[in-house]
């Protein structure tokens, strides 16, 4: 694995972090104000990145090994439609690495999935298949693209 997708890229911390580690990385999210922050973090610390603003522009094809979606899917509308974006946007035999834990929280209601059965089920139908659970942490899940 040498391509990084950070997908709900965020601050970019997560860019950060593989870009140390020798990936080439790219960070997507809706939020441009997100990605101009990201971008000046990554420039201050000397990282190149591809920033992609998916408001308007698509994910490429067949372009990433690695794609992280930490605490993001409990965030959206249509899930099941990222999956697939997802899953296009891989590469044969690349990983998703994600956390799919949308619990309650009255204070913070930004949460409007909390049950991921049909986002996996879809997983499922476009051909990623669960390869490792974290059963401690709670969420963590890891599935392949078939080659």
């Amino acid at each position: 694995c040498r391509s990084h997708l950070d997908f709900g890229a965020g601050v970019g911390s997560g860019s950060i972090l593989f870009a140390r580690h020798g990936f080439e990385v790219s960070l997507a999210d809706i939020s441009s104000t997100l990605l101009d922050f990201s971008r000046r973090r990554l420039t201050n610390r000397g990282i190149a990145a591809k920033l992609i603003d998916l408001k308007t522009t698509d994910l490429p094809r067949e372009a990433y090994d690695f794609v992280t979606a930490m605490d993001v899917f409990e965030h959206l509308a249509n899930p099941e439609a990222a999956v697939d974006q997802l899953c296009q946007a891989m590469k044969p035999g690349g990983f998703l690495f994600g956390r799919f834990h949308g619990e309650e929280d009255v204070d913070r209601p930004q949460h409007i999935v909390k049950d991921f059965e049909p986002t996996f089920a879809r997983m499922r139908d476009v051909g990623l298949v669960e390869v490792w659970r974290d059963e401690w942490l709670w969420g963590h899940q890891v599935f392949r693209k078939r080659s």
